[in-house]
């Protein structure tokens, strides 16, 4: 018979239900906008919820994570490998961090200090360091021990729980062979030569991108059926790409994977202590650009996959390291739209400039239509 569960653990899981719902709250406000807000179980359905605005949901998620914090433990008063990756105290400091960071796009007014303020609460808290290297954080078979994982989405599809498809979808067909995968993958995802030429020759996190001579784990050529050696090239046509068009990125490695079919148990990342050192840095040169505490902070991260040091700060600067330090993790769009490239930049497949009510997605017509009190976004 199952034990009930006392005040004190109810009162956390009851926490850590309103942080989840807070995080999808967020990915909502941020990809959306104005949506609705709905917090009863049942929806009356001659009373269908309006469209909430953007500034009003801010301010909900806020309230719930810093009252959800109360009954939420700290990652040091739980055995960490067991209780990974539920919500802690610092999983919730870490994501009011990030709504802080872009208080200014979701308010229109700035938070750069309440984001300088969370992040130093996770840092202060001496639970995280960055791990020996980025991949650490993405291979399935060691994530649970990370020093760096702050917050994450557990998966297991041997126990039908969840499943991570990146290998399926991003990587060339030949990485079965590469890999020893038990299926072959569809070849699709891919970046682009912007993304790599961010990285110096030296600098580690290239090392997760795919490009050029295809080569097995042992340094052998990978070779195509014809013979010859798998070499990946910038894409070409984005319609009819070849087999060998786009570069690969493999952040969530196959390497120590656990597959059921083409499902791999490797963990979604959230957020980690990378994230936290970057906002903290940012909040502090958008402070003070003068911030010598920032430059650390950025050299820091740098340090660990030996990018070399860097001698000053400037808003571009910050934005090319998030850019290389956080490549296929989802923070680029959010990123560009708070350091504004989203709108005024071009690249190999943009060639105009984006208009501003384009920072958000439309509302689905089939939304609309099954909730006529839905007010469609502006300019769709």
């Amino acid at each position: 018979m199952q034990e009930s569960p006392n005040s004190e653990n109810l009162s956390a899981l009851i926490a850590e239900a309103r942080a989840l719902r807070a995080y999808g709250y967020f990915y909502a406000m941020d990809f959306w906008g104005n949506v609705p807000l709905v917090t009863v179980a049942r929806i009356d359905p001659n009373e269908l919820p309006k469209t909430t605005p953007r500034a009003e949901i801010f301010n909900f998620i806020e309230s719930e994570l810093l009252s959800a914090l109360d009954d939420m433990p700290s990652v040091n008063e739980v055995n960490r490998s067991d209780y990974y990756p539920r919500f802690t105290k610092e999983s919730i400091y870490s994501l009011l961090a990030m709504m802080y960071l872009n208080a200014e796009v979701y308010t229109g007014t700035p938070q750069w200090q309440k984001a300088v303020d969370m992040c130093e609460v996770v840092i202060n808290s001496g639970a995280f360091n960055l791990s020996n290297q980025v991949v650490d954080n993405f291979a399935s078979n060691i994530q649970g021990s990370s020093s760096e994982l702050i917050s994450a989405f557990t998966n297991d599809p041997n126990n039908n729980a969840g499943n991570n498809q990146f290998i399926l979808y991003a990587q060339n067909a030949l990485d079965q062979l590469k890999y020893n995968l038990p299926f072959v993958p569809a070849n699709g995802y891919s970046t682009y030569q912007e993304a790599l030429d961010r990285y110096a020759d030296n600098d580690a996190r290239k090392d997760l991108l795919e490009y050029g001579p295809q080569t097995y784990l042992n340094g052998d050529p990978l070779l195509k059926d014809n013979g010859e050696q798998l070499v990946l090239i910038a894409v070409q046509d984005l319609v009819s790409a070849e087999d060998n068009e786009g570069y690969k990125v493999l952040k969530y490695t196959p390497i120590g994977a656990s597959f059921s079919g083409y499902d791999a148990d490797n963990d979604y990342v959230l957020t980690r202590y990378a994230d936290i050192l970057l906002t903290k840095a940012e909040a502090l040169y958008r402070i003070d650009n003068n911030s010598t505490i920032a430059l650390d902070l950025v050299n820091e991260v740098r340090e660990r996959s030996n990018a070399g040091e860097i001698l000053d700060l400037s808003l571009d600067i910050l934005e090319d390291e998030r850019a290389r330090e956080f490549i296929w993790e989802g923070h680029r769009r959010r990123d560009m739209i708070r350091f504004e490239s989203y709108f005024n930049e071009t690249w190999a497949f943009k060639t105009t400039q984006t208009e501003a009510y384009r920072g958000i997605y439309p509302i689905p017509q089939e939304q609309i239509t099954a909730n006529p009190s839905l007010t469609q976004n502006p300019g769709y």
